[in-house]
């Protein structure tokens, strides 16, 4: 039991879970001309670790869950894609092919660096404690300029919930 219990542990404690900080925009566009306000973006999304390539020095994650809001669009994730950070340097990548609701926005559309590859990362490149992406655009037009700045959102550390699963152990025996 104990086994099945850490063994759960370590895969979920490679998937992680980000929040949109206050600030974070995102603006209906053709290509790079807004067609719309910008508007303020919030919500979440979970990015899980594929793999670390050597040669590249890139950690790479798939976007696995991704749920934005703002008070006209809807964001929701119709299939990750791979995204990540460096162990060169702070800089990080983020992909998504997503599905979205509110005019002018038609499904699908993905995340794309524009105009340059900005991003950014604060803490351990396995494990970034923020994201940060200034200019990403959603292809194709009619799509939207987005900015996001993200928090990891913190987990129950691994002693309590190995603590709570030999609570309900004991509370079985009993």
């Amino acid at each position: 039991m104990a086994a099945a219990l850490c063994s759960a542990l370590v895969v979920r404690a490679q998937t992680y879970q980000y929040m949109l900080e206050p600030g974070s925009t995102i603006t209906p566009s053709f290509y790079a001309d807004p067609v719309g306000p910008t508007e303020p973006l919030t919500g979440t999304f979970s990015w899980t670790f594929v793999q670390y390539d050597a040669y590249w020095s890139t950690v790479n994650f798939s976007t696995t869950a991704l749920n934005f809001q703002s008070p006209s669009f809807t964001l929701t994730l119709a299939s990750g894609a791979s995204g990540g950070t460096s162990t060169a340097g702070p800089w990080a990548a983020f992909e998504a092919t997503v599905n979205a609701t509110g005019a002018p926005l038609t499904s699908p559309l993905h995340f794309v660096q524009w105009p340059a590859n900005d991003g950014t990362f604060e803490g351990n490149p396995f494990m970034p404690s923020r994201l940060i992406f200034p200019h990403l655009r959603l292809d194709p037009a009619v799509g939207a300029l987005v900015s996001f700045t993200a928090v990891l959102v913190p987990e129950p550390s691994a002693a309590a919930l190995l603590i709570l699963g030999l609570i309900s152990l004991v509370g079985r025996k009993s």
